[in-house]
């Protein structure tokens, strides 16, 4: 592994053939390997995503939800300052350097957040609670259509589908504002 990431940090549904995938082709990118060592990744069906010590998204696979469409690890020239990565097969956060919590793909369920647009958004917006950004994420975990996020004061927000009550919460069907 490259140095200062931990095992943990491979994300939820990882296996080792996968993992062991991602760092090849992450580490045979020319311009990858020129710019920065890995310190967080992340994997869902057909979309994985490194983040270089230098704060910088690079992304490869199926076109959403990054919008790639490519086998080589591209920059998300759009995502930096980016300290924590998280995706599903539907969309992406980040948590950038200053605590702030970024979202992009595709929205049905409201897994972007309330300021996102319905159908889909290639480029990172803003995660917010009503009109203000959500600030002091530490943690965050990207589901099938639903968004997690733990904040410095140990708040845990949830927010997008919740048909399986996948949010935690006792009310059925998508809830676009994230709520502890």
């Amino acid at each position: 592994l490259p140095r200062g990431m931990p095992l943990s940090a491979m994300g939820r549904r990882a296996r080792l053939g996968s993992v062991l995938a991602l760092l090849a082709a992450f580490v045979s990118s020319p311009r990858a390997q020129a710019s920065c060592a890995v310190v967080t990744m992340d994997a869902a069906p057909g979309v994985s995503v490194a983040v270089g010590d230098d704060g910088i998204a690079w992304g490869w696979g199926e076109p959403w939800p990054l919008g790639l469409g490519r086998s080589e690890p591209a920059e998300l020239t759009s995502v930096v300052g980016v300290t924590r990565v998280a995706v599903s097969s539907t969309h992406a956060l980040a948590i950038l350097s200053d605590g702030t919590l970024i979202a992009w793909g595709w929205n049905a369920w409201g897994e972007l957040g309330p300021g996102a647009a319905i159908d889909s958004v290639s480029a990172p917006t803003t995660v917010t609670d009503g009109a203000v950004p959500i600030a002091g994420a530490r943690e965050i975990a990207a589901g099938e259509g639903h968004s997690l996020a733990l904040l410095t004061d140990g708040t845990v927000l949830s927010w997008g589908r919740n048909d399986a009550g996948q949010l935690g919460r006792d009310t059925a069907g998508a809830d676009f504002d994230p709520r502890p």
